[in-house]
């Protein structure tokens, strides 16, 4: 049995967010889960440190740079002393279906980077702190999914002084780690906002016509999306009672 640490990007301020949470929480107690799942939400605060509940609390405030690249390695820090084959940092829009994702192709004896869906670096970002072509070529696992082995983690918190803290988290990542190992991309493909294709990770944000975010349709998705995969797995488990 495989034992999976998922820490969650959460901003508990937005209410949006909140409710994403729900949804995440619900589907993870509704699955049957084939593999040991642990769960945790990251979020900052002012006033509460620790773990209190599912949440872990890290001192300070939300920030793209380089707030959500500190949430991720003290998170990681914090929680490195649990056993666990994979780490996978993902976001509170992103839905994953632990029980299929293909961990034989992670399953390796040096360090495991890897991603549903891999980036090569080619365009500016100003607020992303991408403001010249010094990083342009840079294959890196998207912010949605980052998976680590247990040594990728001991790689990735013993060089952690080198990660940039100018640039945005899954990137600052991608320039440490590929200075090591090449991420693997796995075979079942991020899903963009669709809740019908079959696969195992999705993420949901929607862009209006002007250019801003509908977290009302991503919510609405994701309850989609999760229905969808607790019926697939309560098909398939009717099929491998009939056949045994």
């Amino acid at each position: 049995m495989v034992t999976v640490l998922n820490l969650v990007l959460y901003c508990e301020s937005s209410e949006y967010e909140k409710e994403m949470k729900e949804i995440l929480e619900r589907f993870h107690r509704d699955t049957t889960h084939r593999h040991n799942v642990i769960q945790y939400f990251i979020a900052y605060s002012e006033t509460l440190e620790g773990l209190v509940g599912n949440i872990l609390y890290i001192k300070g405030k939300e920030s793209r740079l380089p707030g959500v690249l500190d949430k991720t390695i003290c998170a990681i820090e914090h929680e490195k002393s649990i056993e666990f084959d994979y780490l996978i940092r993902s976001n509170i829009s992103t839905i994953i279906d632990f029980n299929n994702i293909p961990y034989n192709e992670i399953n390796k004896e040096g360090i495991v980077y890897a991603s549903s869906d891999l980036l090569t670096l080619n365009w500016f970002d100003i607020p992303s702190g991408i403001n010249n072509r010094e990083f342009f070529g840079t294959t890196f696992a998207s912010g949605t999914n980052i998976i680590f082995n247990r040594k990728g983690v001991d790689y990735l918190l013993e060089h952690k002084h080198l990660l940039r803290r100018d640039i945005v988290d899954d990137v600052s990542i991608a320039i440490l780690m590929n200075q090591v190992i090449k991420p693997i991309l796995l075979s079942t493909p991020l899903i963009w906002n669709d809740s019908k294709p079959v696969s195992v990770m999705y993420r949901n944000r929607t862009l209006t016509a002007h250019n801003e975010i509908d977290r009302k349709v991503d919510i609405e998705r994701m309850k989609e999306i999760a229905a969808m995969i607790l019926n697939r797995s309560m098909d398939l488990s009717t099929v491998v009672k009939i056949e045994t």
